[in-house]
Order: structure tokens, then C-alpha cells, then sequence
């Protein structure tokens, strides 16, 4: 057994992995405690990924976005579908331990694909979730632009960063994203759409904005890129309008 644990420990590829098993149990149990042992318990994961603590800030967001998300759709959902979500938001975590722990070669390719899966089920929390739309809103707000702040971040190399009008554009786009978006998601509930076409239009919206503010803050934008982002995810949308007529 003592061997089995110290490969575990000095595997980094096992390590990770126990780690979002670990994860995965902790967030299956959450709807079966009391809050308190469900806020000690969501900590115990917290920990799970500041251990070790190398680079722990550079994807802090997500991580700290996958738990609340997975605790919540612990919560929302009965058994067995909440082991299943408990299971899926712990892969989720387990990728984002993997891009912390370098493991990953693409590691940018991988961390676009897990921060689109975030943004997915974050629009589809502040569907689910009760409360005024404005409390709402205003959170959805706020994540979704220190969400896109860190993805603007690693879009751009050191010695960009280092640049004064880029550091302005990485906290100032990721503000214009979140304001387009609200707007957006507030337009689409007054029309009669169902929950997954709502959810669906306005990830291919933030999808098609984000690249495209991304490319103004590289000073790349062109009338084919534009095209090249807009027009898939516009095909995509009018076929969801079409789909929800039926």
C-alpha cells in the first residue's frame, strides 16, 4: 500500500488524476451534508488545487469557476444524474490541474476547449439559479469578464504583456464582452426560446466576440476574419431558431 501511494505521489499523471477523484467523491457527497460540512468540504477541493502551488494564479479562475459550478450542479441535480455531474465537473477539474502541472504540450488548444465547456454551464447556472435577474446578471457579469480576462491573458506572450496599451485592453475588452452578453442573453428571454437554444445562442455569441476583440487588441482584425467567426456561428444560430420552431 505504501508503494502504491508514494507512485501516486511522485506519478504526476496519477497524481492528477487521484486528485479528480478525490474531487469527484467530495462533490458527490455535497447534497447529502449540512452547509457547513458542504462549504468544508468544497474548501478541501480549493486545496486540492493549490497543492503543489506552482503556477496556481495562472489558471486560479477557472478552477475556482469549475468547483462552483460542480457544487452547484451536485446540488440542482437528484441522484444518480448528480454523480454524473460530480463525475464530469472533475474531469473539468483534472484538465485544469493538468494545464497547472504543464502536462499538456498543446496546453493552449486544451485550456480554449475547457474555458468554452465553463462558459456553457456558467450561462446555464444563471438560468438555473433563483434570485433577481439583476443579482444575476450582475454576477454573470463579473465571472464572465475575470474569465475572459485571464483567457486574454494567456493569448499574449510575456513580452507583450509587459506592454502598457495591451494590459489596458485585457482588463477593458473582457468588460465590453460581458456587457455584450448581457444584453444579449436579456433580448433572447424575451423571446419565446427555449432553455438550451438560449443557453446555445449566447455561447456562439461570446464565442464569435471574444475572438473577434481579441484580434482588435492584436491589431489583426480584418473584414475575413470576421467572416470567418461570424458566419459559422450565424448558420448555427438560425438553425437553432429554425429547430425551435418545430
Amino acid at each position: 500500500m505504501a508503494l502504491k501511494l508514494k507512485w501516486v505521489s511522485n506519478n504526476p499523471v496519477s497524481s492528477l488524476l487521484f486528485k479528480a477523484f478525490v474531487a469527484a467523491l467530495l462533490l458527490a457527497v455535497l447534497p447529502k451534508l449540512s452547509p457547513w460540512l458542504a462549504v468544508i468540504f468544497i474548501i478541501g477541493v480549493v486545496l486540492l488545487y493549490f497543492f503543489p502551488a506552482t503556477n496556481s494564479l495562472a489558471y486560479i479562475v477557472s478552477a475556482f469557476t469549475v468547483i462552483g459550478l460542480g457544487a452547484f450542479f451536485s446540488f440542482f441535480f437528484s441522484w444518480p444524474h448528480s454523480i454524473g455531474a460530480a463525475i464530469f465537473f472533475a474531469l473539468i477539474f483534472w484538465g485544469i490541474l493538468s494545464l497547472k502541472s504543464t502536462i499538456f504540450v498543446h496546453r493552449v488548444r486544451y485550456y480554449i476547449f475547457i474555458r468554452l465547456i465553463l462558459i456553457y454551464f456558467l450561462i446555464a447556472f444563471i438560468l438555473l439559479a433563483s434570485g433577481g435577474w439583476l443579482f444575476k446578471a450582475i454576477f454573470l457579469a463579473f465571472i464572465l469578464w475575470v474569465l475572459e480576462r485571464e483567457f486574454f491573458f494567456h493569448s499574449f506572450d510575456t513580452t507583450q504583456l509587459a506592454d502598457a496599451r495591451i494590459k489596458a485592453l485585457i482588463n477593458f475588452l473582457p468588460a465590453v464582452l460581458a456587457l455584450i452578453v448581457l444584453e444579449l442573453l436579456w433580448a433572447l428571454l424575451l423571446l419565446p426560446l427555449g432553455f438550451i437554444e438560449v443557453i446555445s445562442i449566447t455561447f456562439l455569441a461570446v464565442y464569435v466576440f471574444e475572438n473577434i476583440l481579441l484580434l482588435i487588441a492584436k491589431e489583426k482584425l480584418s473584414y475575413r476574419s470576421i467572416i470567418q467567426y461570424a458566419a459559422p456561428c450565424l448558420g448555427l444560430t438560425i438553425l437553432i431558431l429554425l429547430l425551435s420552431n418545430l
